[in-house]
């Protein structure tokens, strides 16, 4: 499950932001946001299982997504 979440976030993880960030919000773009959240809200919780390949998978999708921020905000990758 932690490969699947982590996956569709990754690679799509423009599309969704060029969506949530429109002006104008619909049902749609609620509703993917909303499920954006609740997809981030099951790898927290997933990261909390005391398994250590399924902690691996969480973690370096969280460096990835960390990595993603702090590179649109400074404008260069820190990591």
């Amino acid at each position: 499950m932690a490969i699947a979440i982590s996956a569709v976030l990754k690679n799509n993880m423009v599309q969704i932001e060029q969506a949530t960030n429109m002006m104008e919000t619909n049902e749609q773009v609620n509703l993917l946001r909303e499920c954006t959240k609740h997809s981030l809200v099951y790898l927290i919780q997933l990261s909390k299982i005391p398994e250590d390949e399924l902690f691996k998978i969480c973690l370096e999708f969280w460096h990835f997504f960390a990595n993603d921020v702090m590179m649109k905000t400074r404008g260069s990758a820190l990591f």
